[in-house]
């Protein structure tokens, strides 16, 4: 009676499962919600970033143009601990980047559906992006 006692325990919170999806820490993989996709730049347009469904990429469009995409850099840092973590809700988007001993925080803010708030990204400050 007590071993099926205890096997009725371990299959109660071994099928226990987390209804939430407003978190996703999933190691390799970047998965921006869908509401986030797009390229988005500061109001100058000077820089920005753009969310695709797999992929969180810096944009520089002055001078030559420059993407530097973070899918790409921990596939090929993947030996060092290169990871990225993310939580998300249907007006937040917050990931954090690790690649070899540094860590990139980024956390955004929806305001409208073509405008959000890029969290104390450059110094500190909180930057508007504009949806492109």
């Amino acid at each position: 009676m007590k071993k099926l006692l205890l096997l009725s325990a371990l299959l109660i919170f071994a099928c226990s499962s987390d209804d939430s999806d407003s978190s996703n820490s999933n190691g390799n993989s970047i998965n921006p919600p869908a509401w986030i996709q797009g390229l988005w730049l500061y109001e100058d347009d000077t820089y920005g970033y753009e969310f695709r469904a797999d992929d969180f990429c810096w944009y520089q469009p002055a001078g030559p143009i420059n993407y530097t995409c973070f899918k790409s850099q921990i596939e090929l840092h993947s030996a060092t601990n290169s990871s990225a973590s993310q939580n998300s809700t249907e007006n937040s988007y917050q990931l954090v980047i690790t690649l070899l001993s540094f860590e990139y925080h980024y956390e955004f803010q929806k305001i409208s559906e073509d405008s959000m708030a890029c969290i104390g990204c450059i110094y500190g400050e909180d930057l508007i992006l504009i949806k492109q």
